[in-house]
């Protein structure tokens, strides 16, 4: 997991430390280490240590907390001088512990060059580095040309680790199509997580949406707080279109009033809570290729593209804490929320198996398989590898899915009939008008129907495909079969609107 993550770890610590670190002597006491120093002592300390993942960063600092007598015999002045110095059940270690994850100082190799790294290495009595150079083989080139380390060939990096990359985008090429986010506007406690990702995404923030169309549904008084907010702050470039009447045609009347033949819409459920940088800009870019008839994003925690998530190996193996095992436990009012415990890097437990069925019920019947979705996406946003979830390019009427018959019921048409196909979620896509031109809008009554015609129905008539697209990462926190329990029994929704509030985009927040 070096890559990226040390190129931007090394350029956080130097801001820290400055480039004057000076190679130690063997009189050193460590009594005078910064904070980025301590840390990068400690990571070649970790590096020789045998724990389960030798090769993560990540865990080293963790690791302290658990393998302290070891590592007091691996690096005997370090531990004396620095860590056992202080109480490890204090505060002020568990900060110093927290501070050497949070701010990506734990990284020897990039901030110090190979004198500074070989002083060390002797002053902790470790072995000599040219004997190591092999376990750093995936050191970025650029670390090595900066650092002059010898090349002996660059190993690939770990697959379930992958080196995320971030870019620049000045969005030229959609400055003239006309960008709108239509938002199904309903639950003030999930808009909170969303608007801070959607504000950073307007033209006026050099994004690419022209405005963002508030359709209410079922809007509670948070949400129209935060609705009249985003108005009275973007004037024109926000609209509020009503759709609380009956529901008689009401799923008909608002995508028909959606008539600019020259824009691009994307619809955006009211409860996803993160949003990638430039997800929807290459979801726009994607739509205007006229690949596929819809565009949906790729959606964390979601019908279909679970199962491609489980099958990429992205989602990681995690327990929830013994307190919350039992029916008794589960039933209990007072039972606390509590983040879950990470056991594995890959999820290979029988209990929690997505199947490759639309209507699978590890998303629609299993809060718990939720839960485990969304502390993966979690682990890999706080590490950096949140692209562990692209996969690309994904056709939801081919790859095992088309197959599928079942008999769909509309309660609010009182009828059902048979169908077939994706039946993928609609939990955030893109359209243009030209889309619905052949839609039977008869079929399309309550909420429901519209992602049964859109998802399978209706390209399947036109003979088109929709399609989902890896880079377009979105997390969409829950259907209606998974929120009471996920409210309940976890800090899910609190740590995303936290995420969104200290993260990124902490600078679009609204308090």
């Amino acid at each position: 997991m070096f890559g990226t993550f040390w190129t931007l770890a090394a350029i956080l610590c130097l801001e820290a430390a400055g480039t004057n670190t000076v190679p130690p002597s063997e009189s050193d006491d460590f009594s005078n280490l910064t904070d980025c120093e301590s840390c990068q002592i400690f990571a070649l300390v970790a590096f020789h240590s045998k724990f389960h993942n030798p090769d993560s960063v990540e865990d080293a600092c963790p690791y302290l907390l658990h393998s302290a007598p070891a590592l007091i015999q691996r690096c005997t002045q370090f531990m004396r001088k620095g860590a056992t110095r202080l109480d490890m059940t204090s505060k002020r270690f568990a900060d110093w512990q927290r501070g050497c994850v949070r701010s990506l100082k734990c990284n020897a190799f990039t901030t110090w060059n190979e004198a500074e790294v070989l002083a060390w290495h002797k002053v902790l009595q470790l072995r000599p580095l040219e004997e190591l150079l092999d376990d750093y083989a995936d050191l970025s080139e650029k670390a090595r040309s900066v650092h002059h380390f010898p090349s002996k060939g660059k190993a690939r990096a770990d697959p379930l680790e992958p080196e995320c990359r971030d870019y620049e985008d000045l969005y030229q090429d959609l400055e003239k199509i006309r960008i709108v986010a239509v938002v199904f506007t309903g639950r003030g406690s999930r808009m909170k997580a969303l608007l801070p990702y959607l504000r950073r995404d307007l033209k006026v923030h050099k994004g690419v949406l022209d405005g963002i169309v508030f359709a209410l549904i079922r809007p509670d008084p948070p949400a129209m707080e935060l609705v009249q907010r985003m108005v009275m702050e973007y004037g024109d470039q926000i609209q509020v279109r009503d759709y609380t009447g009956t529901w008689k045609n009401r799923m008909a009347d608002l995508y028909t009033s959606f008539n600019d033949t020259r824009a691009v819409y994307i619809k955006i459920d009211d409860d996803i809570v993160y949003l990638a940088k430039h997800a929807l800009a290459e979801l726009v870019r994607e739509k205007l290729r006229r690949r596929c008839l819809f565009v949906s994003a790729n959606v964390v925690n979601h019908a279909i593209l679970s199962s491609v998530h489980q099958d990429h190996g992205a989602h990681r193996a995690f327990e929830m804490d013994l307190e919350h095992e039992g029916t008794r436990t589960m039933d209990d009012q007072d039972a606390k929320a509590k983040a879950w415990s990470r056991v594995g890097d890959v999820n290979m437990n029988p209990s929690y198996v997505f199947e490759r069925h639309p209507m699978g019920s590890c998303v629609f019947k299993r809060w718990d398989c939720a839960a485990l979705v969304h502390e993966s996406f979690l682990d890999r946003e706080r590490d950096g590898t949140m692209c562990a979830f692209d996969f690309g390019w994904y056709d939801f009427h081919r790859a095992g899915f088309r197959e599928h018959k079942y008999v769909h019921l509309s309660p609010w048409m009182g009828t059902t009939w048979r169908t077939a196909g994706a039946r993928w979620s609609i939990n955030l896509f893109a359209f243009q008008t030209s889309d619905f031109d052949d839609m039977d809008w008869s079929r399309v009554y309550g909420p429901g129907d519209d992602e049964e015609e859109f998802g399978s129905n209706h390209a399947e008539r036109r003979g088109q495909h929709a399609c989902a697209l890896g880079r377009s990462i979105a997390v969409h926190f829950s259907y209606n079969t998974q929120e009471e329990r996920l409210m309940k029994f976890t800090n899910l929704l609190e740590r995303y609107v936290d995420l969104a509030k200290h993260g990124v985009v902490a600078k679009y927040f609204l308090n």
